[in-house]
């Protein structure tokens, strides 16, 4: 009886072990890797860094007095000789795709006149020595630096993006020291932004990722400093700092539908959702919807809204005016995700009745017209040869009890679509090869009563991703 109940928690106990184990599988397969450190315990993680004490020896000189140290939860990088010392990722710690962001915290325990920092770039940052002497700076992405500016009283810190110079702090006193600051550069859409505590303070667009971090001074031709130059320039020395720790954000995306609220007339109805990497719903963030209009680059706040626990928000708008929009949600993002925004173009037109119609389409939408003899709406559709397009008609079932009767030609020729129902909606979808297209849907001539012709007629031609909902009371087109 014993050696059974035995057997029993035996089995037990290791099937609790193995799918414990499968759990762990399955959660590490379902998700990268994200790059953190905080340099605990006392020595450098050789599992992530390549540490080199005393720079690379380019010059043939004696390489001495570099100094790399782990304490307190810092790293601390210093050097009273001929060369400063630095220390690479062994892995590219940066996804291969999709928006990210990388935030560290660094404080300048001395500026001096030779600089120090930490830098991001696509493969070893190298300098080669041009004509005249001059630097030339090769890999470099983002650059935090600190040395003296114009004497040994007088220092900042700055930061080069692209080697482009895009920021500095000045700083007054000999070897001044500085505060800790919050660094960020995030990359969001094709374009690096960088951060300093918070604020933005430069952006770049750019195609090119990072796959390395240098802490320190990357190998260069002048290192080691020959021994008369080391003594010469003891006085002045090296810049020392500490870092805290160097985080990857994860991505995140958010979404904008624009639409009607029955029965509300001139109410419009902005949704969507918000969710971190592997479509994770992020719940209990403040998401702010903005506004401009065409020509205009300043954005004016339209509403708040939170995310409920499934990572969705809603607001309802009554638009000041009939007109053109553009609309933008926005989330800041937190420590953990990359904040993350998206836009829609709007334009609004008022009238007295309620029904809706809604066309969603990739293609660039031109020369829309209603032709009420004919019962036919037509329209161009255009896009980068080489790419897909689609059209999505949304139909509310009060308008017709069936899509059957309807008829989509494309440069002529009647092309295939798909239907199904969405809630009070009938759905017409139908794909074609990206150029230039003329399109035509016949609508039954049942249905014809229901359309008038200003309807579709003062619909603004969006490009992009476009979202034209169309109604009697109130006619939104969106994209």
């Amino acid at each position: 009886m014993m050696a059974g109940v035995v057997r029993l928690i035996t089995v037990l106990l290791c099937t609790f072990v193995l799918l414990s184990l499968v759990f762990q599988v399955v959660q590490a397969a379902g998700s990268e890797p994200i790059f953190s450190e905080h340099f605990d315990g006392s020595t450098v993680d050789l599992s992530i860094w390549q540490v080199h004490e005393q720079n690379l020896n380019l010059t043939g000189y004696p390489a001495w007095g570099g100094s790399v140290r782990v304490a307190d939860g810092y790293v601390h990088m210093s050097s009273n000789g001929s060369t400063f010392p630095f220390m690479q990722t062994l892995q590219n710690p940066f996804p291969a795709t999709g928006d990210f962001a990388i935030q560290f915290n660094l404080t300048y325990t001395a500026i001096a006149d030779r600089g120090a920092g930490l830098m991001i770039g696509n493969g070893t940052p190298t300098m080669d020595i041009g004509p005249f002497g001059t630097d030339i700076w090769r890999n470099r992405i983002f650059t935090l630096w600190a040395a003296d500016k114009s004497s040994e009283n007088h220092a900042m810190i700055y930061i080069e993006l692209f080697n482009r110079f895009v920021y500095e702090i000045d700083y007054s006193g000999f070897k001044q020291s500085s505060p800790s600051h919050l660094y960020k550069l995030a990359y969001t859409q094709g374009v690096y932004h960088v951060y300093v505590n918070g604020v933005e303070v430069a952006n770049a667009e750019s195609d090119v990722r990072p796959t390395t971090i240098i802490i320190g001074t990357p190998p260069i031709p002048r290192l080691p400093l020959s021994p008369a130059d080391t003594a010469r320039w003891a006085y002045w020395g090296w810049s020392s700092f500490t870092v805290d720790f160097i985080s990857m954000m994860q991505a995140s995306e958010i979404s904008l539908s624009v639409g009607t609220q029955a029965q509300l007339g001139s109410r419009v109805n902005l949704s969507g959702n918000l969710a971190g990497r592997d479509g994770d719903p992020l719940g209990n963030a403040a998401v702010s919807i903005l506004y401009t209009i065409p020509g205009m680059s300043t954005w004016y706040p339209l509403a708040a809204a939170k995310t409920d626990s499934s990572g969705f928000f809603s607001v309802a708008w009554i638009p000041s005016a009939n007109g053109e929009f553009r609309l933008k949600a926005l989330w800041s993002g937190d420590d953990l995700y990359v904040g993350a925004f998206v836009e829609k173009n709007v334009s609004v037109l008022n009238d007295q009745n309620e029904n809706a119609l809604v066309a969603e389409s990739n293609s660039t939408l031109s020369s829309l017209s209603f032709n009420l003899t004919a019962r036919e709406i037509s329209f161009k559709v255009s896009g980068s040869v080489g790419t897909f397009g689609y059209v999505r008609f949304v139909i509310p079932k009060l308008l017709l009890s069936t899509l059957t009767d309807f008829k989509v030609h494309m440069d002529g020729q009647e092309v295939n679509f798909t239907t199904h129902t969405v809630g009070d909606s009938h759905v017409l979808y139908f794909e074609y090869h990206h150029s230039t297209h003329e399109v035509t849907i016949s609508i039954p001539a049942a249905v014809t009563p229901e359309f008038e012709a200003w309807i579709l007629l003062p619909l603004l031609a969006l490009s992009g991703l476009a979202t034209l909902l169309i109604r009697k009371k109130k006619v939104v087109c969106a994209h």
